[in-house]
């Protein structure tokens, strides 16, 4: 499985990199966390220890990866009004906020 799955980070990283050892990312689908990194490569979730740049733009090599196939917490956005968590795209649905009274 592992084998696969890189196989497929190499095919992906092939569209984006000038040679196979940088893997050229873009900065929207990097997840950053308290102690973790992410980043997405097609469907394929990696958690990554570093982050390089250069001249072309953020990238990642195969030394920086930690594991394949990571479980990535989906992004929350907190309410400005009654602090309460959701998920990004969704709406606060906390039916004592002031946003639901409007």
């Amino acid at each position: 499985m592992k084998l696969l799955t890189f196989f497929i980070f190499l095919c992906s990283c092939s569209l984006y990199a000038s040679s196979m050892n940088k893997c050229y990312i873009n900065q929207k689908d990097i997840v950053l966390e308290e102690q973790n990194m992410y980043v997405q490569i097609d469907d394929q979730w990696l958690q990554i220890m570093s982050i390089k740049i250069d001249d072309q733009g953020f990238y990642i090599s195969e030394a920086d990866i930690i594991r394949y196939g990571a479980k990535v917490p989906p992004k929350v956005w907190q309410c400005p009004y009654c602090f309460r968590w959701w998920n990004l795209g969704e709406k606060c649905k906390n039916p004592d906020c002031p946003t639901n009274r409007w």
